[in-house]
């Protein structure tokens, strides 16, 4: 572990880059699963436009109750943070594998009912109502319970925006930021009053970086990073990965995060799981795949030259 500043409750309860293995995936009955297990791989937390109203809940609006610790892991980066106290203690972590502009959020509790169904999320004031593609619900160290959905501060945001223009919203909004609202996914509408991110921010894109030089990753003398390989084949890929559900593991659902390292040439050269998982078969079978078919274009830095680089992805298991 390369460093990691985090008060010994938090750490207990929210090194959440692991999903147990008693996580559902709420968006599909049982029957249809047992039909059909299959991977599901994701590279970018997509997150489009989404609204569904509940019936009439009792709102829970939390202040903190401590500041964001950080975790500087080997293979990803976290920010956590408790909210309440006592049964309406509520614990959220943002958590990046790589350099990105989505993060995983977990957001858990001892008195959190998580239902089936849509989640919807929100940053307040600013962003819009997001629908997450999917999540997870999961069981937790000390009877907590709560789910795991990638989001972003940037979903709404126009696919055709310019990396410059992403970056300056980026900015303004992790600025502006006042309180993260779960609107459905739980029993009751649930609000955190983060305040402002751009410090914690900051502090996530060191760590990120920090990332890339502890692979052996290198900036260039433009003191530009190697940026995420691009796939070649990305759809024949993932026809690959799909097509493999761990014998082993039948009967079982998971997360397996990977991540390759590409050579200059654009062929993946090493696989590493990048969070803990409870059945190794999980991290095999998507290594197997992916080091077998994935195929990259070659990643350029500032001055045109071909130079090393990585992709991550996550493939969900559900059984």
């Amino acid at each position: 572990m390369r460093m990691l500043r985090s008060l010994g409750l938090v750490l207990a309860i929210v090194n959440l880059a692991a999903v147990s293995a008693q996580a559902q995936d709420p968006s599909e009955d049982s029957e249809a699963k047992a039909d059909t297990a299959k991977p599901i791989i994701t590279r970018v937390e997509d997150a489009g436009l989404g609204w569904l109203e509940g019936s009439e809940r009792q709102d829970l609006t939390l202040d903190p109750s401590i500041g964001w610790n950080v975790d500087f892991a080997d293979d990803s980066c976290g920010l956590s943070r408790t909210f309440g106290t006592g049964n309406e203690l509520v614990i959220l972590d943002l958590r990046q594998y790589a350099p990105s502009s989505s993060f995983d959020v977990t957001v858990a509790g001892p008195s959190l009912k998580a239902r089936k169904g849509v989640l919807t999320y929100r940053f307040a004031p600013d962003g819009e109502v997001q629908r997450s593609p999917r999540h997870m619900i999961a069981k937790f160290p000390n009877n907590h319970t709560g789910v795991v959905f990638g989001a972003s501060l940037l979903a709404d945001l126009d696919e055709t925006a310019s990396q410059d223009e992403r970056d300056n919203v980026q900015a303004a909004r992790e600025k502006r930021v006042a309180t993260l609202s779960i609107e459905t996914g739980f029993a009751r509408r649930i609000h955190l009053r983060t305040g402002p991110l751009n410090e914690a921010m900051a502090v996530m894109n060191q760590c990120t970086h920090g990332l890339l030089d502890h692979w052996g990753l290198k900036p260039d003398s433009a003191g530009q990073w190697p940026a995420m390989a691009k796939p070649r084949n990305e759809t024949a890929f993932t026809k690959k990965v799909q097509e493999v559900f761990p014998p082993k593991a039948l009967g079982t659902s998971g997360i397996a995060r990977i991540r390759l390292m590409i050579s200059e040439t654009g062929e993946p050269t090493s696989c590493h799981l990048q969070a803990p998982t409870e059945n190794k078969a999980f991290k095999d079978a998507s290594c197997r795949q992916l080091v077998r078919y994935a195929n990259f274009e070659p990643t350029l830095n500032s001055s045109g030259q071909a130079v090393a680089s990585y992709y991550v992805v996550k493939v969900s298991y559900i059984s």
